[in-house]
């Protein structure tokens, strides 16, 4: 009985897994439901000093922040990139925007070298 009790609980967690969508492009909106995670994922290199940072405070009531890590890619070469992943979950419904900037952590806060807005839906 035991086996079967945690067998269904490494099901239950590999579906949850399973389930978090990730969005690349800012282009296209992300729709998701209350209580939902789902992570944006960005081309970085944090060889270069660049890294993406919010470029405006979240809407909190909507949406919430749970991570965000750079994945170097392949050998940690000097000048290799990777990517950088923000997790989130929908805590409210309604429409919001998360909008990332790609700057230098000294730079100016609106001069970035790139930018990402997605629009989000929680239904």
């Amino acid at each position: 009985m035991r086996w079967f009790v945690l067998c269904l609980a490494l099901i239950a967690t590999s579906c949850s897994l399973l389930l978090t969508r990730e969005f690349t492009d800012a282009n296209q909106p992300i729709k998701v439901k209350r209580g939902e995670e789902f992570i944006i994922t960005l081309d970085s290199n944090a060889t270069t000093g660049y890294r993406w940072e919010l470029a405006q405070p979240l809407d909190e009531q909507i949406v919430a922040l749970l991570n965000h890590e750079y994945a170097a890619s392949g050998l940690p070469v000097a000048g290799a990139g990777g990517t950088e992943h923000w997790t989130f979950k929908a805590v409210g419904t309604g429409a919001t925007q998360i909008a990332l900037i790609y700057k230098r952590e000294n730079q100016n806060p609106t001069r970035g070298v790139g930018m990402a807005t997605f629009r989000v839906s929680v239904q």
